[in-house]
This record gives C-alpha cells, sequence and structure tokens, in this order.
C-alpha cells in the first residue's frame, strides 16, 4: 500500500486496502475486509467483481464514475465516495472508497482504501422513492438489465434485480458467466453497440447448477461510453428442457455440479440467507 499521506491518514478509522485488476475483473480484498460493519466471514471472498460490490451497496448513485475510472486507469486518476454497505448478516455499514488508478509494470487497474465511517453517521442511507419504485415495477414485469463490459465479457452492474436463472456472483472469473465459446460473439457485436446501434443474440450463461444454458440478450449503447464497449443488456430466459431448466427463478444449489467455477460454500450462504434460511436442494 501507498503508507500514510494527507489523503490516507494513519489514524484514519478501521480500513482495509484493495486492489483492482482490469484484467481478470476482480477486486483483490483481505480477510480483515470481515471487520467492517456490513459484513461477515462467511462471506467472506479474497476476490470479487465490481457488480458484486455494487449489489451490497445502496444509496448510491455514482456507479458511472466508477465505471470510468476502473475500465480507463489513467495515471493520477482518483476518487472518493462514502456509500451505504447491506449484507445478509449484520447491520448496514458506511463506508469511504478512495481510489486510485494504477497502470504499470505491474498491471492496469487502481489502488483502493476502504475505510468504515459507520460510527460518524447515525443512520445508514436507503435509495429514494423514484429508485426503489422503479426497481419494483422493472422485478414485477420480469425485466433484467445489466451493464455489460462487451471485451471483456462481465456483469460490471445490475440496474435491476440480478437475473434469478444465472450465477454470476462468487465467481473465480467473472467472465465465467458466459460460455466461453459465446465470449467472442460478446466482443464482436461491441462494434455495433459503439456505433449507436442495437444487437441481438442467444448465448450460453451459467446457472446455479453449474450449467450453461441459452438466454436471449439485447445489447443497447450506454450512454457517454461510446468509446468503450460498455452496453445495456436486457437478459431474457429461454426455456431449455436439454438442461432441465425449470423456472426463470429456479436458483437452486449445484448439488451434482465438479470442478466449481466460484466460492461455492459462500455461495450457499448467501442464497440460504436470501431464502430466509430455506435450505438448499
Amino acid at each position: 500500500w501507498m503508507g500514510p499521506t494527507a489523503e490516507f491518514p494513519a489514524t484514519a478509522a478501521a480500513a482495509v486496502g484493495a486492489i483492482w485488476d482490469l484484467e481478470s475483473q476482480t477486486l483483490a480484498v483481505p480477510s480483515g475486509i470481515t471487520q467492517l460493519t456490513g459484513t461477515s466471514v462467511e462471506e467472506y471472498t479474497p476476490r470479487m467483481s465490481i457488480a458484486e460490490l455494487f449489489q451490497r451497496v445502496s444509496g448510491f448513485d455514482r456507479h458511472a464514475e466508477v465505471l470510468d475510472l476502473l475500465y480507463d486507469p489513467r495515471p493520477g486518476a482518483k476518487l472518493q465516495f462514502d456509500a451505504t454497505i447491506t449484507g445478509d448478516a449484520g447491520r448496514a455499514g458506511r463506508w469511504r472508497f478512495t481510489i486510485r488508478a494504477r497502470d504499470d509494470q505491474r498491471g492496469r487497474g487502481a489502488w483502493w482504501l476502504i475505510e468504515d465511517i459507520t460510527a460518524d453517521h447515525s443512520s445508514a442511507r436507503w435509495p429514494g422513492l423514484e429508485c426503489v419504485g422503479l426497481r419494483e415495477a422493472h422485478r414485477r414485469a420480469g425485466t433484467c438489465l445489466a451493464v455489460v463490459h462487451l471485451e471483456y465479457t462481465g456483469i460490471s452492474h445490475w440496474l435491476t434485480d440480478p437475473a434469478p436463472w444465472i450465477r454470476w456472483d462468487f465467481l473465480f472469473r467473472p467472465a465465467d458467466v458466459f460460455h466461453p465459446d459465446d465470449r467472442a460473439n460478446l466482443a464482436e457485436l461491441g462494434r455495433q453497440v459503439q456505433a449507436g446501434y442495437t444487437a441481438g443474440a442467444t448465448v450460453r450463461t451459467l446457472d446455479y447448477r453449474g450449467r450453461y444454458s441459452p438466454s436471449s440478450l439485447l445489447l443497447y449503447p450506454y450512454p457517454g461510453y461510446s468509446s468503450r464497449p460498455l452496453a445495456i443488456v436486457q437478459f431474457v430466459w429461454i426455456a431449455d428442457e436439454a438442461h432441465g431448466s425449470q423456472s426463470p427463478s429456479d436458483a437452486q444449489w449445484p448439488a451434482d455440479a465438479t470442478d466449481p467455477l466460484g466460492y461455492d460454500e459462500q455461495l450457499r450462504y448467501r442464497l440460504t440467507a436470501r431464502m430466509g434460511g430455506k435450505a438448499l436442494a
């Protein structure tokens, strides 16, 4: 880490350092992050995607600024913001994020300092009425929208509730959400989207049984990012009898999966908590 400075004082609140690696699309975090309010030991993984972090943030609307820095890490670029972190266990916490871009011989990405400033705030901040209302409307309509980086074929942020039939979290490699043979097609579609056009494709996405089944994708240009392969993507469930898909809400534990693609124990814990303690099949 960079050591104490005016921006990062030695007397700061409980804090941890983290590293965003652009190539792997993961944020490496130490186990000490479980000491910050809003997290638990059961949820800890040494690496997470930016979409996983965003999913735990509430009362926050600076996603575009964060993505801008992370996907275009220019030396000297920095960003600081506060956000409420919520988890399936423990009370909500208030964290301060300070990010510095890095582009050197050791890699491209960003240094992170994450400080627990919960004690400095009397209460957590929650999404506004408009945000909650729009999300609920999308949920009832079954709409699943995400920001996807087409070059790295990874989900960067869910604009709605995540697609329940897709395993996108607790993966060793976030790109594994898409079948390896379909990733080149997604990257190619980026050129069409960058030109301002919409595009469509059927690709295979990972499910919670560790299998790949088809999903229909509708891709739209992402405003403000015309020079980069980011797109707004709508995911539509496709019934696939060959893979035993029952419904778009069939999020079950991969009891018969082999060669795990991610942190399965943490996934089991989070899915159980998400289902209100109901045991997973």
